[in-house]
């Protein structure tokens, strides 16, 4: 997240921020901050008309605003640069990235098993974790780029991977890495992993793999 000096936050400002950080999405709001991602929070709806806040750098435009009850609104921008490199969603709600783990095999059992399904052309990170959120579920995992997994615990023969194994770009988001054939990219709900309403993981590196 950036807030611009007083006075200075456009549209251009902000998308320009976001994809020197490799995000194609850039959002707006309270006139003068910017929010940057690769997908959208899976709680997130389209089509309010509440974004009603001048830029603080450009009256003209419009960078977000609030509506009646005091509900904040962004003003959100996608962009179609061939610059925006796949990376890992570090965090979706109260669910922080964990890392890679084994993908289990006929002698392992999987790391998250207690339910699953399979989206061969929609599967994001954000919708994974919706899904295990509605299942009620502590875990979110993904793999082959197109399947969610969900439990409460992980098998404890799951060992953590190198990265690289979980690099397949999801099949309804190609920015965002999805697990692999041999990994399952895992999310874990830390109640303390959100603070005044925002990701703590927010602001960490975006760098793309290497």
């Amino acid at each position: 997240m950036m807030k611009a000096s007083p006075g200075q936050m456009t549209l251009e400002i902000c998308q320009e921020y976001c994809i020197h950080n490799y995000y194609g999405l850039a959002a707006v709001e309270n006139g003068d901050t910017c929010s940057c991602g690769n997908g959208l929070q899976s709680y997130s709806t389209l089509g309010h008309d509440s974004c009603n806040t001048p830029c603080a750098g450009n009256s003209s435009e419009i960078c977000g605003g609030k509506d009646a009850h005091g509900n904040r609104f962004l003003s959100v921008w996608n962009s179609t640069s061939t610059a925006i490199i796949p990376t890992f969603v570090k965090q979706v709600g109260a669910y922080p990235r964990l890392g890679c783990y084994t993908l289990g095999s006929q002698k392992l059992a999987p790391p998250l098993s207690a339910a699953t399904y399979t989206d061969a052309t929609g599967m994001t990170v954000e919708s994974c974790v919706g899904y295990c959120i509605s299942k009620n579920h502590l875990y979110a995992g993904l793999s082959d780029a197109n399947t969610c997994h969900c439990d409460d615990t992980m098998a404890p023969t799951s060992m953590i991977q190198d990265d690289v194994r979980c690099t397949m770009t999801c099949s309804g988001n190609a920015r965002e890495f999805c697990g692999g054939q041999r990994g399952v990219l895992v999310y874990k709900w830390d109640k303390n992993s959100v603070v005044g309403g925002k990701p703590k993981a927010l602001n960490e590196d975006n760098t793309p793999l290497g």
